[in-house]
């Protein structure tokens, strides 16, 4: 099964709904995005938000649960829902928040090109908004639906700072000084941009070199569950974890402490499109 093209064409709607200058109607912003903060958790889906957005199925799947609001019925606070399977049982694709009457809930399977529904505000949302996540039943992980996204891209993720909260829980920035006593723990604020800056985007993946060997690395592709909590792409990070710092795309990388003398340090950010962005200094790790 090509995960790739199954998603490419479920999702059609998101490929044409990034906000591009050149488009001017149904079109929609991303206003939650796989991974991002959500005060206690996880963003482990993406929010669309857009009016009069329709969404297809461009792969066979089937219906494996659906819920209609209804003035008898269990009312669920993501509104309108409905969970797809492909056919071959491996991938999942959950939507929420959908229009009232914009669907059937009686249909129990899609074939492919044929229409689902639109985004709309049956949930908590007051705007129209379409809710997507996706599940890989097979390795039991969420995926960050920007993955199919094929939206033109040629804006190169951001690095606005690295830095150490240092042994006396100082914040030492290393776009500002090269000087650190011992080390401590290394943040990254960083962020991707697909056409402005109203469109921003987790980065794909992080990476970081200390004298030119591998240091550490985090990847926003997917969420692996254990022990009831998710994980960051095969990382041991959980949401505490990755966000010790609570300001606005600020990542925990690594704790580490070095014996005192001369490091070089690169960081490289990628995005989904494979525009990276790199940061490269020296410092000096000073004794207590």
């Amino acid at each position: 099964m090509n995960i790739k093209k199954y998603f490419t064409a479920v999702l059609l709607i998101m490929i044409a709904s990034i906000p591009l200058a050149a488009q001017e109607k149904k079109l929609a912003s991303i206003i939650s995005q796989f991974g991002s903060n959500l005060g206690t958790r996880f963003q482990t889906g993406m929010d669309l938000q857009s009016k009069d957005m329709p969404f297809f199925a461009r792969e066979d799947c089937e219906v494996v649960f659906v819920n209609k609001r209804k003035p008898d019925s269990i009312q669920y606070p993501c509104g309108n829902l409905i969970l797809l399977q492909n056919k071959s049982s491996d991938l999942r694709c959950y939507y929420s928040g959908i229009a009232d009457d914009s669907y059937d809930e009686h249909i129990v399977s899609y074939s492919q090109g044929e229409f689902i529904g639109m985004a709309g505000n049956s949930g908590t949302n007051d705007k129209e908004i379409l809710h997507v996540e996706m599940e890989d039943l097979e390795n039991h992980r969420l995926l960050n639906p920007a993955i199919y996204f094929d939206v033109p891209d040629t804006k190169k993720p951001v690095i606005n700072d690295l830095f150490f909260i240092d042994i006396h829980n100082r914040e030492i920035s290393l776009f500002q000084t090269k000087k650190v006593i011992r080390g401590g723990k290394l943040f990254i604020k960083c962020s991707d941009y697909i056409t402005d800056n109203s469109s921003v985007l987790m980065p794909y993946k992080i990476d970081v070199f200390i004298n030119g060997e591998e240091f550490c690395s985090l990847s926003f592709e997917s969420m692996d569950k254990k022990n009831k909590a998710f994980y960051l792409s095969d990382s041991e990070k959980d949401f505490f974890a990755l966000y010790q710092i609570n300001s606005p795309n600020v990542f925990f990388l690594k704790e580490q402490y070095f014996l005192p003398g001369l490091l070089g340090i690169k960081v490289v950010v990628r995005d989904f499109a494979g525009n990276s962005s790199s940061y490269t200094t020296s410092f000096r790790v000073l004794p207590n």
